[in-house]
């Protein structure tokens, strides 16, 4: 089963929370885990996964992924609003004056966009990293956040291994919501 990995997609969170149920079962998390719905909140998610982490129950990959998934949804569900907020008036001006529409930005390739279009795409995945990188600090996740600007191949390999324990081989996640605008 293919996700949208920064989607709270009701299929893989139930999806998710039974693959965890069924690792915790039988220790002193069963009924912890067993209280996780669609409708937790992603906050109280963090914090449950972060307790999971630290008692040491799950591989340390396994709970970075619980981890980085909750708080990138938190971080995507901040994007749309800076988007709507900052950008999205932005896009649209520049669009209509380099003449780009919909249909058109879909199959322009990154280099072939005009320059002002690209400078804004750029700007935006700018925020949107250092979005990222203040929600994983907030949440106190520093080695997280360190993790995520200095070394991002290890940050896509450890979710990468951490999605690939509870639902298989992963499909090449890109953890970097900046890169994914940048491409």
């Amino acid at each position: 089963m293919e996700y949208d990995f920064f989607d709270t997609d009701e299929d893989f969170v139930l999806d998710l929370d039974d693959a965890l149920q069924a690792e915790l079962e039988d220790t002193e998390w069963e009924d912890a885990v067993g209280e996780l719905s669609e409708d937790m909140p992603l906050e109280e998610r963090v914090a449950l996964y972060q307790r999971i982490r630290t008692a040491g129950v799950l591989p340390d990959d396994a709970s970075f992924f619980l981890i980085v998934w909750a708080l990138e949804n938190l971080v995507e569900e901040r994007v749309t609003e800076i988007y709507e907020k900052q950008y999205a008036m932005r896009f649209a001006r520049v669009a209509e004056e380099q003449g780009l529409d919909d249909d058109l930005l879909a199959v322009l390739e990154s280099d072939e966009l005009p320059q002002e279009y690209r400078a804004l795409q750029l700007e935006f995945a700018a925020a949107v990293d250092a979005l990222e990188v203040a929600v994983f600090q907030s949440f106190g996740e520093l080695k997280m956040a360190t993790l995520y600007k200095t070394d991002p191949e290890e940050f896509d390999r450890r979710y990468d291994a951490g999605y690939a324990y509870f639902f298989g081989e992963a499909e090449g996640y890109a953890s970097n919501l900046g890169e994914e605008l940048q491409d």
